[in-house]
Order: structure tokens, then C-alpha cells, then sequence
């Protein structure tokens, strides 16, 4: 996530993650990889994998596979999000349980849930790997807008389930500066601390 960051200094990024991480990041609505990096990455860039590397690639070689992640971040996020905070906690609750229903993960996080799909055109039924970015987008702005304010927290006792490869961030990366921050891109490089 820590790259997501970035995208006010780099526009085009290339980072070797783990294969699995990058599958992850870069995958598209409706497959088991589908997640929260998914999306948050889709709403702010275009991103693909143009290269894997087998470990003998390595000396020594490690016990996973790696990938070559590119990321364009676009100037313009694909849909509004009212606020970011808010909008990964609809998505950490959303996909908390990937077998149940948008319907079922939520109910209990969000007051007047059936009409909040409704008023979006999003089925309840539907599965949270099933949406794309501008979906959950709207599903978020027609909370705000119902609720007249921020999305809520989660609900007390709501199971959170860790996103895998939370350590994608120490890959190796090499990122080309937009024009006007590469002077303050070069004098302190985010990897720095």
C-alpha cells in the first residue's frame, strides 16, 4: 500500500515483488485474487504484471516465485471517493469473508444496508470480488449521501482478515518522477524514511 503514496511523485513505477502480491495487486473483478489491493490500486492506476521470474533466476534462490509489477498511476483517480479512510474500511469489511455476500458482510457495519444498494443499483446478493472499482466508488458515495457524512467505522467484533503480502512495499523498485517533483523526488527519496 505504502506505494499508493507515490503517485503524487512518480507516474509510471516498476517494483519486483513476490509473484502472488503482484498477481493480487494487479487483478481483475471476478477471480479468487480479486481484493483490496485490487482495488485500491484500479482506482488511482493501470497495472500489470509484464514479467515473472522463476527462483533459480536468483542466487541463492528463494523459495517463491517473483514478478515485475508495472504501475502507471493516472492523473485523475477512475471514480470520486468521498474519503480514502472511509473507503478501505467499506472494502476490509466488504471482502472480510469472501464467501458471503455483500449483503452478509455488511448488514452489520451499515445502517439501511438493502437501501443504500438499492438507491446504487448494486445487487445484495453479489459477492465483493464481483465489483469493479467504480462500483464499490459508488456504493461508497451512496452511503455518504444517505448517511449524510462519512462512511461509519466497522462494527465491534467484525473479524478482519490480514491482506496477504502486507510487506509488498519492500521490493525492489524504479520509479520515473513526474516533471515538476523530480528535484524534490531526488533530494529525498521515499525509501529513505
Amino acid at each position: 500500500r505504502r506505494f499508493l503514496d507515490l503517485r503524487e511523485r512518480v507516474s509510471d513505477m516498476h517494483v519486483m515483488l513476490q509473484a502472488e502480491v503482484a498477481q493480487r495487486i494487479a487483478a481483475k473483478p471476478g477471480g479468487k485474487d480479486y481484493g483490496i489491493l485490487s482495488v485500491l490500486y484500479a482506482l488511482v492506476a493501470d497495472v500489470n504484471v509484464p514479467l515473472r521470474f522463476p527462483p533459480g533466476a536468483f542466487a541463492p534462490p528463494p523459495k517463491v516465485s517473483s514478478a515485475l509489477l508495472r504501475v502507471r498511476f493516472l492523473d485523475q483517480p477512475r471514480a470520486e471517493v468521498p474519503d480514502l479512510p472511509a473507503f478501505e474500511r467499506l472494502l476490509e469489511t466488504a471482502f472480510a469473508r469472501r464467501r458471503r455476500t455483500l449483503e452478509n458482510n455488511l448488514q452489520d457495519s451499515y445502517a439501511n444496508l438493502k437501501e443504500h444498494l438499492r438507491l446504487v443499483h448494486i445487487e445484495g446478493s453479489r459477492r465483493a470480488e464481483t465489483l469493479s472499482v467504480v462500483e464499490v466508488a459508488r456504493l461508497a458515495r451512496g452511503v455518504v449521501r444517505v448517511t449524510g457524512g462519512s462512511l461509519p467505522r466497522m462494527a465491534r467484533g467484525t473479524r478482519r482478515t490480514p491482506v496477504r503480502g502486507r510487506r509488498a512495499g519492500r521490493g525492489s523498485s524504479f520509479a520515473r518522477c513526474r516533471g515538476s517533483n523530480r528535484a524534490a523526488a531526488a533530494r529525498s527519496p521515499p525509501w529513505t524514511g
